[in-house]
């Protein structure tokens, strides 16, 4: 992991370059975590390698209340894919049981991707 994530900061720190109008900072997951639980407001976005992105990503969602409520995305250079974070929820199967709203929150997210922001917001505003 040290290796893989030494990479990936210098990558990043690479591409950070570009933006210098962006403010970045380097976060070992642990405490990246708790700062995340005890202030998420903190954070617009946050960039990390897969594995961290599925804990950091659940934190998240439990602190906003239910994991089974967030959408996630993932978006790289030549296609994006959304979904619930949540998974398949075994727990409930065949209980004839579902909450969509993560699904419906990366639909959501996947609609902003494209472009289709008005048709986003309908799903988002009241009325």
């Amino acid at each position: 992991m040290k290796q893989t994530d030494g990479l990936f900061h210098k990558v990043f720190d690479e591409i950070g370059l570009e933006y210098p109008e962006i403010e970045k900072e380097h976060w070992i997951v642990d405490i990246g975590a708790a700062k995340l639980a005890d202030t998420p407001e903190v954070f617009d976005v946050i960039v990390m390698p897969n594995l961290y992105g599925d804990i950091l990503s659940d934190v998240a969602a439990q602190i906003a209340g239910s994991v089974g409520l967030a959408g996630s995305s993932n978006i790289g250079e030549e296609c994006a894919m959304f979904e619930a974070i949540h998974g398949s929820a075994p727990r409930i199967a065949n209980q004839n049981k579902a909450n969509p709203s993560g699904l419906l929150h990366g639909a959501i997210m996947m609609l902003n991707h494209i472009g289709q922001i008005e048709v986003a917001e309908k799903f988002t505003t009241p009325g």
